[in-house]
């Protein structure tokens, strides 16, 4: 193919641009394609540098997610884990493939497949934010917050998308809406968490961050 034909199959920088078509596979929900460039790479790596090398490791560990993440491709539980580690070990664009997946997965259904679905929706708009990807997240933040506001014991939740929100308003340059949005976020934890809540400093922190932008 193109990387055997440009750079020969047993280049090290081959195996790392195939990674970077498994993590874009991964990105659009495509599992299958994602593991056929993850396997070419680890043949690669395994081959120069041998079965124990930790860059070899790395690439062995995506595809042991890969192959439990296609096992079951509606359970947006175990796709909303396998992201947030991969937030957590910095991969970002498989990360949103995977908290995109989950989504998908739970958003058509009652009950804790759509709790996870809106949990998915909220940590992708997060990660979107994070990264100045400001339109992006907010109809993530909103998504998550029609489904948190009618579910039981989300009021946590619910001030957190508002709070999102009202940080998308602020880089829109709409100050008033962002400042009402992030007083009915303080509003909801005060009333639904209480005035005591461990959250509460979190939460005066937002408003003022809001008020000073």
């Amino acid at each position: 193919d193109i990387w055997r034909q440009i750079r020969g199959e047993d280049d090290l920088d081959s195996a790392v641009s195939i990674i970077s078509l498994g993590r874009a596979a991964v990105r659009f929900g495509d599992i299958a394609r994602a593991r056929e460039h993850y396997e070419r790479a680890l043949e690669i790596r395994e081959r120069l540098l041998g079965t124990e090398h930790p860059d070899t490791a790395r690439v062995r560990s995506v595809l042991d997610e890969l192959a439990t993440a296609a096992v079951d491709p509606t359970d947006a539980a175990a796709l909303l884990r396998r992201a947030i580690v991969a937030e957590h070990r910095g991969d970002y664009v498989e990360a949103e493939g995977l908290f995109l997946q989950a989504y998908e997965s739970g958003k058509a259904q009652d009950g804790l497949p759509e709790l996870y679905s809106s949990r998915a929706a909220f940590r992708l708009a997060e990660q979107y934010m994070r990264q100045g990807r400001f339109a992006d997240a907010a109809p993530f933040y909103r998504k998550a917050l029609t489904v948190f506001e009618q579910s039981p014991d989300r009021a946590f939740d619910v001030a957190e998308c508002l709070f999102g929100l009202a940080d998308y308003l602020v880089s829109e340059g709409d100050a008033d809406a962002a400042r009402a949005t992030a007083a009915r976020a303080l509003q909801v934890a005060q009333e639904e968490l209480g005035a005591d809540s461990d959250y509460m400093p979190r939460a005066y922190g937002r408003v003022g961050n809001v008020e000073r932008a």
